[in-house]
Formats: structure tokens, C-alpha cells, sequence
């Protein structure tokens, strides 16, 4: 036993690492708990502090603190090793970290080496790299995140890191095999080409893989210094495709150190303060993650190139049983939440949604302003009671609502393993409905679970309307008019503020994206715009908010003379062809405009 091993068993009691994972109880000399190994009502998991050991009657698992550690997080001895001095404030040295005997840790160390030779390279290359840099500045990303996550840059090159590699006398099996490296029949040549690169860690640290963002320098502003643009000798395939044909990001392939479905990125920061404060936050994107944890949620993880996995999900639920999904406010990004959440749910766990306006993802409310993502964090919702709200709120009634409900809610009510939790969602259900929980359980009985139904009409229940052509257009006429007026352009505004302030309505958000909204606008116009023009996007504005609030009329329309109010239709069909009359005349306004400018 090595003196590292013997300082680190001196100072860690095995009852707070495995406390950490497991609720011990006292059994005798002893304590108990349920086996994080297996699944088990009756626990039948032992470990005896004296002895520095434990063992499981069920599954038969067993070791001593590092074993533990090795088995609970999927590490290697020297993970392990390394995870538990940190615990203990034990400082390594070279000869501490020699693996146990094991026939495949030699080339895992050679993995390790050769992944951490290359993601100091790539951090070097990112130094040289003012447009990348920028990139990342304009992204939300400040500089103490940067190094931190140790974010670097791949160069529009063939062979630059494999030529490194090289010069690092690193073999190129080893350089294959940690998928920076792909072989062709007659050549090899790098992976990652023109890539922000964001290192991805296993729980004790070590870098087990990457994830590569495309970046087209060109439209950054600037060219790579190094580029190499022929193709390796023997991949023509490779070399023809054109650059839109490149995914926005590149993951590394599985390796025998990087597992897609056991690595969350992010997890080996966030694990102690997920413990801390009883519940994860799941985003989709290494983006999203850094700037999740920027803003302080550091208790974040992201899933590294593959969807969210039960295996990921296990790693979470020995931390806590809560877990807030903040996905992206898309219909795409609803169902992976959905998914996810299903199988959480199904696990015991307690699950929540996270409200992001529609089109925005975690990163965008960090970049406007943080107290966005807090306040979307804040008024996240139990997935059931989510589900719920979006149904009710839609407006459907009568034989549409069962059905929504039906098909919508009561598949994750079935999900639910803990028959107390699910009776109170039945109960809620049975008095929004206005029945009894009879007539609920009946239909509870008859559906299938969301794993095996899939919830179809899931998504189509909370889908939020997309954005509108006048919402776009309100938000170039604000930064349009912010804009103006940070150049004290009074004669301009003195044209157009009046007929724009009566189309744009108070928004608290403007303010805290005041920078964007003028930045867009600039870069929309530059100096090109003119009075004219400016009016002319004020009329389209004014037209397209007819066109909504038309739109809005006929929805009501359409239900007064459901309900067999005559009074009310008659009220809402006359406002309605008073809005066509106005749309009418604003448009043969603009085709005598149009007509005269090409006289």
C-alpha cells in the first residue's frame, strides 16, 4: 500500500464517502442502508467503520473507499486515487498514482496523457486566436471561464495536432485510439479542424474526450494564421465536402476512457454542490453549461454528444432526487425534456421544467442578463404540474380537454412509482376536472406509462406559439430607436418617435438587452437608414400588429358563436372588419408608395 493510500484512509472516514452517495442507519457495530448497486427495498448494504469496509448481501459488491469511489462514479483505481486526495487534502506525487495491476491500465494512461497533452495545445492555440476569443467574449463568456473549463481552439489544419503529438513523442495508435486522430486506408489527419474545443471530464478531473464547436473564421472576422487547407493524402471524401456540410459540433467517438452514456459534463465541478443544495439542473450544451455555471448555478451538468441516458440519470439520483430540466425553449428541446423527465420520473425522482421563453436556451438569458436564468430557475414546475397548467390553459373543453388529459398527463401520472405521489396528482386532476378520483383512477388504468406510450400529444399540449413577423419587427424598431438615440441623432428621432413610441409598448426586458438590441440594429442598417425607410418599417409594424390583433378577434369570434352568444359575435365581427378596413388602407398606401418610387 502506498503512503498516499495509507495518509488518505487515515484521514477520510469510510462513513462520510459513502454517507455522501447512501442513507446509513446504525445496525449494531455497523450501519445500514439500500444499495446503491442494485435496486432494493430492504436494505441489505453494510458497512463497518472499523474495519474500513463494505459489503452488500444482495449483489455482493464490496471493497474499501476506493472501491467505492471506483464503482460509484466509474472511475479506475487511479480516478479514485485521485478523487479521494483531493477529499483529504493530499498532495500526490508521480510514484502515488501507479495503477493497480490491470491488464488495460497501461494504455489508459496513455489515453490520459495524450488527451491532456492535447487539450494544453489547444488551449495554447486559442491565445493566438483574437477572432475565437471575441467569439467567445460576444458568446457571454468572461475570461475567468475560459480557463477554467480550459475552452481551446483546433486549427483549420490537417495535421497540426498530430504533427504535435509527434513532436510530444506521442505513438499514433494512442493518438487514434483517444479519437483525435482519424485513419484513412493510407493516412491519418486531425479530427477537430477549425473548432472551439471544450474538454470533457470524467468525475475526478482527468479529460477523457472533446467537444468541438465549428467556427468559420472568416465570418468572425479574421483567418486562421496556420491554415492548412490541402486534404490528407488518401480521404478526397473527406477533403470534397463543403464546409456547410460540417456539424456544429464534433464529439470524440467512444473510447476506452470516454463513455458517452456515463460522462455528464460538468458533473466533476458540480457533484459537491448538487449534494449541497439537494438538486441538479440539466442543460443540453457545453455552452450552456459554462455559462449556466457563470451565473452561479454550479450545481449544472450537460450531457456530452448523445441524449440524456438512464446510467446518467442513476449518476444524479445517488446526489439527489431533485432535478430541474432547462432545455431549449423550442419544440425540440420540449421533447427531450419530456423524455428525460419520463425516465427521471420513473426512477423515483423529483422533476421539475424550466420555463424558457420560446427560441431561447439557458445561454441567451445569462448573455441578456442573469436574473433572467434565475428567475426562469425559479419559476420552474413539477413536470406533472407543468403538463397540467399547458392543458388546462389551452382553452380546449368539454370532451377535447379528457382527451388532452388523457393523453397528455396521465401517462406521466403513471410513470410515477410512489402510489402517495401519484394519488395527489390524481386528486388535483379530479378537481380541475370538476370529478371524482373514481373516474380518474378508471382512466389512469387504461393508459400506458409514457415510456411505452411516448405521450405523442405531450409537445403539442405546451407548445408555445412561434414568434410572430410583428414581434421581429417591433424588436429592430426598439433597437433601431435605442440606437438612434445613443448617438443623440435628435433630428432623426424627431421624424419617427412619436408614431414608434405608440406601437412599441413598455418592455422591462429592452432594458437588459439594451446593448444587443443596438448592436443588431447597427449592424442591420449601418448607415443606410433614412427617415423614409424608418416609416416605412413603423407601417409594417402597425399592419402586422392589425393582422394579430385580427387574429386574436377571430379566435373569440369563433367561440361566442360556439357558445351561442349572438350579441358579443356581432360586437367582435364588426371590429374585425373595421381592422380589415385599416389594414386595407395601409396597404394600398404602400403600393402608391411603391408606385411612385419607380415613376
Amino acid at each position: 500500500m502506498s503512503k498516499a493510500v495509507e495518509q488518505i484512509k487515515e484521514k477520510l472516514n469510510i462513513l462520510d464517502i459513502i454517507g455522501t452517495y447512501v442513507k446509513l442507519v446504525k445496525a449494531g457495530s455497523g450501519y445500514k442502508g439500500k444499495c446503491p448497486f442494485h435496486n432494493e427495498k430492504t436494505p441489505s448494504f453494510s458497512v463497518s467503520p472499523d474495519r474500513g469496509f463494505y459489503y452488500c448481501f444482495g449483489c455482493g459488491a464490496k471493497g474499501d473507499i476506493f472501491t467505492f469511489v471506483e464503482q460509484i462514479e466509474g472511475l479506475d483505481f487511479k480516478g479514485a486515487l485521485i478523487e479521494l486526495a483531493d477529499r483529504a487534502g493530499v498532495k500526490l506525487v508521480k510514484d502515488d498514482v501507479r495503477q493497480r495491476e490491470d491488464s488495460t491500465s497501461e494504455s489508459k494512461d496513455g489515453l490520459y496523457e495524450t488527451l491532456e497533452i492535447a487539450a494544453d495545445y489547444f488551449q495554447d492555440n486559442l491565445k493566438r486566436r483574437g477572432d475565437a476569443l471575441e467569439y467567445l467574449k460576444r458568446r457571454g463568456l468572461d475570461d475567468a471561464s475560459v480557463a477554467n473549463w480550459r475552452i481551446g481552439f483546433a486549427e483549420d489544419s490537417w495535421r497540426s495536432l498530430q504533427a504535435y503529438l509527434k513532436s510530444k513523442k506521442i505513438p499514433e495508435k494512442l493518438a487514434v485510439d483517444a479519437g483525435l486522430v482519424k485513419q484513412s486506408d493510407n493516412a491519418t489527419y486531425d479530427r477537430f479542424r477549425s473548432r472551439v474545443m471544450f474538454p470533457i471530464f470524467d468525475s475526478a478531473g482527468r479529460v477523457v474526450g472533446f467537444s468541438g464547436r465549428h467556427f468559420d473564421a472568416e465570418i468572425a472576422g479574421g483567418k486562421g494564421a496556420n491554415a492548412d487547407k490541402s486534404e490528407p493524402v488518401s480521404s478526397k471524401e473527406e477533403a470534397d465536402k463543403p464546409k456547410t456540410e460540417e456539424p456544429k459540433y464534433l464529439n470524440t467517438p467512444e473510447t476506452a476512457v470516454f463513455k458517452k452514456s456515463e460522462i455528464l459534463y460538468g458533473y466533476n465541478r458540480a457533484k459537491t454542490i448538487i449534494k449541497k443544495y439537494d438538486f441538479s439542473i440539466i442543460v443540453e450544451g457545453q455552452m450552456d453549461l459554462v455559462l449556466t455555471h457563470q451565473a452561479g448555478y454550479q450545481n449544472t451538468v450537460a450531457t456530452s454528444g448523445t441524449a440524456l441516458t438512464g446510467s446518467h440519470l442513476k449518476i444524479l439520483n445517488r446526489l439527489s432526487k431533485r432535478v430541474v430540466f432547462a432545455f431549449d425553449g423550442d419544440s425540440a428541446g420540449l421533447k427531450a425534456a419530456l423524455r428525460a423527465a419520463a425516465m427521471a420520473v420513473s426512477m423515483g425522482m423529483d422533476v421539475k421544467i424550466c420555463p424558457l421563453p420560446l427560441g431561447t436556451d439557458p445561454a441567451d438569458l445569462v448573455r441578456q442578463n442573469p436574473i433572467l436564468l434565475k428567475n426562469a430557475v425559479a419559476a420552474s414546475k413539477n413536470v406533472v404540474d407543468f403538463l397540467s397548467d399547458a392543458v388546462f390553459s389551452s382553452g380546449k373543453k368539454g370532451r377535447k380537454l379528457i382527451d388532452a388529459v388523457t393523453a397528455d398527463i396521465l401517462p406521466f401520472v403513471k410513470s410515477v412509482p410512489n402510489k402517495i405521489e401519484q394519488s395527489q396528482y390524481v386528486s388535483k386532476l379530479g378537481e380541475r376536472l370538476g370529478v371524482g378520483q373514481e373516474a380518474v383512477y378508471e382512466e389512469l388504468a387504461k393508459v400506458s406509462s409514457y415510456e411505452t406510450s411516448g405521450a405523442k400529444n405531450a409537445v403539442t399540449a405546451v407548445s408555445r406559439e412561434p414568434s410572430t413577423r410583428g414581434g421581429q419587427l417591433r424588436r429592430i424598431l426598439r433597437g433601431l430607436v435605442l440606437w438612434k438615440e445613443s448617438l443623440h441623432d435628435d433630428e432623426f428621432l424627431s421624424k419617427i418617435k412619436k408614431q414608434a413610441d405608440s406601437l412599441l409598448k413598455e418592455d422591462d426586458d429592452a432594458a437588459n438587452i439594451k446593448e444587443e438590441l443596438i448592436f443588431e440594429a447597427e449592424k442591420f442598417y449601418g448607415d443606410q437608414i433614412t427617415v423614409n425607410e424608418a416609416l416605412s418599417l413603423i407601417k409594417d409594424l402597425e399592419r402586422e400588429m392589425l393582422k394579430e390583433d385580427a387574429a386574436i378577434l377571430a379566435r373569440q369570434l369563433k367561440e361566442s358563436e360556439t357558445a351561442g352568444d349572438k350579441d358579443r359575435a356581432a360586437k367582435l365581427l364588426e371590429s374585425i372588419h373595421e381592422i380589415s378596413r385599416r389594414i386595407d388602407k395601409l396597404e394600398n398606401k404602400a403600393v402608391e408608395s411603391i408606385n411612385n418610387k419607380s415613376k
